[in-house]
């Protein structure tokens, strides 16, 4: 995605008057990383930003509903996350700009202090699972009508939902769609009771950093409120988070029997979200997953 002039012009106008000072951009660098968007520093005189660009048309309210999200976990006041300075639309263009953090070393006391912030997140409940509005989990929509009931959230907000995106567009064939059912039917078997905690919702390791002083910072959310082994199971998908974190997670709000085995259950939905990403690679190690519980 090319950065034109008129676009460069557009945010040094929108920056000097959020910030009240001229603001002059230098140069922009792209950075890598992210699936879904166009990431770059802006790099001004006296600071560096991060901007992210994607298509107004592609993924419409994308940022205006990824600034909602940050501002949600921000009011918690539980684990930090990017001050947001502007989200808008330019052209074709659909900007968010956010403050430029440093990374520093995940210490020790790091993952203990993540995990216990985590934990603390987790602690905002909610009476219904779900959320006011829908948003994206990567680039797919990700639909949060509010129910009473977690069983019932899971299996048509998460499962039944990306089940139909996936298998219309023949990511997976009848087999799997079959047993993706027959598991919807077994939830209540399968899953206790819970209460609605305030969730991340895509909580993995290209997801969260260490800010220079080593305090855990998280961005890129999906948030809603739901079964907090939901974010749990999310971070162990990839190879997991160092032990410090779970450790330090269970001391303060200690999950409940069991968890180990509903991981594989949890990562049902953030795997079929994969499917509907990336493709049927990944309907296979969905498969593998799911399997023990049929």
């Amino acid at each position: 995605m090319t950065i034109t002039k008129p676009f460069q012009h557009h945010l040094e106008h929108k920056l000097s008057n959020y910030l009240a000072k001229p603001f002059e951009i230098i140069a922009f660098q792209k950075l890598h990383g992210g699936s879904v968007n166009y990431s770059y520093l802006i790099k001004g005189k006296e600071q560096s930003l991060f901007i992210k660009l994607n298509s107004v048309s592609s993924f419409p309210k994308m940022f205006e509903l990824e600034q909602r999200g940050l501002e949600l976990i921000a009011s918690t006041r539980t684990i930090g996350v990017p001050n947001v300075l502007l989200q808008g639309e330019f052209e074709s263009y659909s900007f968010l700009i956010l403050e430029f953090i440093e990374n520093g070393r995940k210490t020790n006391s790091f993952w203990e202090q993540f995990g216990k912030q985590i934990a603390a997140l987790h602690q905002k409940k909610s009476e219904h699972f779900g959320l006011d509005y829908e948003n994206y989990i990567g680039s797919v929509k990700q639909p949060n009508m509010k129910t009473k009931s977690w069983v019932d959230f899971f299996a048509s907000q998460r499962l039944e939902a990306q089940l139909k995106i996936a298998f219309d567009q023949k990511l997976i064939d009848n087999e799997l769609k079959n047993q993706l059912n027959h598991l919807i039917k077994r939830l209540p078997k399968l899953i206790p009771n819970c209460s609605a905690s305030l969730l991340h919702g895509d909580l993995w390791s290209g997801n969260f950093s260490a800010n220079i002083k080593s305090t855990p910072i998280v961005f890129d959310p999906a948030v809603y409120y739901g079964n907090r082994e939901m974010d749990i199971a999310m971070s162990m998908l990839f190879g997991g988070f160092n032990k410090q974190f779970y450790e330090a997670y269970n001391s303060v709000y200690p999950l409940t029997q069991g968890w180990e085995e509903r991981v594989d259950l949890c990562n049902a939905y953030p795997l079929l979200v994969h499917v509907n990403l990336f493709g049927s690679a990944y309907a296979r190690r969905l498969r593998t997953a799911i399997k023990k519980y049929l």
